[in-house]
């Protein structure tokens, strides 16, 4: 699987505590978490891969009622480089009857945990 292709996501989200969890899988070697913004964690496995994003405070972080969050898809996009992380998070949910999509955006310091390159998550089929 290259990095251009779309990893799919599976999700939770607790609203409880409104934080969010997205994974690419449940089971892998973990190398560290980014703290991209205080709201926004990135777990990276040990062959330098994104694997997980949590989002704290969620409903703060898209600026969206919390009803929404259980029954949102996402589409992610990160591109790394030497340098940096940036990371694109959309937001698709249903807004009595009309699709609305929520967008946020974040840079972060690459330490060299990501490997470069583009990477695409999903939970829906795009």
């Amino acid at each position: 699987m290259s990095n251009n292709d779309i990893h799919q996501l599976s999700y939770n989200y607790d609203s409880e505590v409104d934080a969010l969890a997205l994974r690419v899988k449940e089971d892998y070697t973990y190398e560290v978490s980014l703290e991209v913004n205080p709201n926004l964690i990135i777990d990276v496995s040990t062959d330098k891969k994104i694997m997980a994003f949590e989002i704290l405070d969620a409903k703060h972080y898209f600026e969206i009622d919390g009803e929404y969050l259980d029954k949102a898809d996402f589409v992610i996009t990160v591109t790394v480089n030497d340098d940096v992380i940036k990371s694109e998070f959309i937001l698709i949910t249903m807004d009595n009857q009309t699709r609305k999509a929520y967008r946020v955006s974040s840079k972060h310091i690459n330490e060299e945990y990501v490997e470069n390159g583009l990477y695409k998550y999903a939970t829906i089929g795009v």
